[in-house]
């Protein structure tokens, strides 16, 4: 059995599934490769076809032309030679929207070539005529067909042309006549929406995204000195966009008591209120559990998300965590250990943090629920898939 899995990097959030796949593969005698198209990887099996010059002009034909996914033909091209040259029974499709792929070269090829895909969406790209989420302008276009974008200015960013209800129709025709085509959702929200697009007719399964729950060991909280008799709401983001609640965590500054205080890690602005504390992007792993054991609530005010890995990590730590009830962040705390609420209630948000903040046994709960998004589930539950897909024997992970 061989499979190949394409993703536009091999490295950060979706590279590193695609990479702990690879080596639970390896594990189970499955031969494997992952084709990448941006930046680089040291990862044995990962082999790179991407190159700076076709990357620059996909840019510009998304910038210019709203043509995301109709670039990058000599990449795509070497990329088919290597298939063919592989062989695989299976091709496990990540992202493919990145400014790497030809992407009407790449799925002609899967069709006429009759190779079975498991297709993992982290979002909703395939199924719009833009925008890889919707969520936060509130768009439903995607389920009757996309026109007269209201997220041009979105990833993955059109200057000037709207071709949103081209592309959607494009995809729709690229993305139809599969004998063998199967869907992973990373969660029940996600598969919600396909089941309302054009990929409606297709099998998706839910597969949640998993952590090494080990590395997140729960341990005493210990608060450096300037957090003494303070009680901490936390929030970690790459980078601090309106996207991932910036402006809610500024709202919820000016509603906190004298021996509240909110911290965020992350790039971003740092003229913030006293009460805010700011950190840079954490650089370890390390550091990153120290903040989560630091507080006393993760707090996470995101306004579109699939299944943020944050809210999980924070959980293993035996954080409990408030989000908005949106894609599915709220999907990950359930009501022992967390809560949602409405996006822009940030009293909501406080008022659950208080009162999570002091429950009994409440660290005990965060890490209950947090054993149910185990990496090993999720590596268990796509060896089946390959099972099911590929006709490989029953593996038990």
């Amino acid at each position: 059995m061989r499979v190949v899995q394409i993703n536009s990097v091999a490295t950060g959030s979706t590279g590193s599934i695609a990479k702990k796949l690879s080596s639970a593969m390896t594990r189970e005698g499955i031969e494997n490769r992952i084709f990448y198209g941006i930046g680089n990887s040291d990862f044995a099996d990962a082999q790179k076809f991407g190159d700076m010059g076709s990357l620059r002009m996909h840019q510009l034909a998304t910038r210019l032309l709203d043509r995301h996914g109709t670039a990058s033909a000599t990449p795509t091209k070497k990329m088919i030679e290597a298939l063919k040259a592989f062989r695989p029974d299976i091709v496990h499709l990540h992202n493919i929207h990145g400014f790497y792929l030809h992407i009407p070269l790449l799925f002609s090829y899967l069709k006429e070539n009759h190779i079975p895909v498991l297709w993992t969406m982290h979002d909703c790209w395939a199924f719009t005529g833009h925008c890889a989420h919707f969520q936060q302008i509130a768009c439903e276009k995607y389920k009757t067909g996309c026109r007269e974008c209201p997220g041009l200015s979105a990833y993955p960013r059109s200057w000037y042309i709207d071709r949103s209800q081209k592309n959607y129709e494009e995809k729709k025709a690229w993305f139809q006549g599969f004998e063998s085509l199967h869907i992973a959702a990373p969660s029940v929200w996600l598969k919600d929406r396909l089941s309302e697009s054009f990929f409606k007719d297709y099998p998706v399964h839910v597969v949640h995204n998993g952590i090494a729950l080990h590395t997140f060991s729960d341990k005493p909280i210990k608060k450096p000195d300037w957090a003494s008799g303070k009680r901490i709401y936390l929030g970690i983001s790459a980078q601090w966009i309106p996207e991932k609640g910036f402006h809610d965590f500024l709202s919820m500054a000016n509603m906190l008591c004298e021996d509240e205080l909110l911290v965020l890690v992350g790039d971003g602005p740092t003229d913030v209120p006293k009460n805010i504390i700011r950190f840079p992007r954490t650089g370890t792993a390390e550091e990153l559990i120290d903040y989560y054991h630091m507080a006393d609530v993760f707090v996470n005010p995101t306004h579109c998300d699939t299944f943020p890995t944050v809210n999980m990590e924070a959980l293993a730590c035996g954080t409990p965590v408030v989000t908005y009830d949106v894609g599915g962040s709220a999907e990950i705390p359930d009501d022992t250990c967390g809560a949602s609420v409405s996006v822009g209630d940030t009293n909501g948000l406080l008022q659950h943090a208080r009162r999570l903040a002091v429950l009994p046994d409440i660290r005990t709960r965060c890490i209950t629920r947090a054993a149910c998004f185990s990496e090993e589930q999720q590596l268990s539950a796509y060896m089946q898939l390959y099972h099911t897909i590929g006709g490989l024997k029953q593996w038990i992970y």
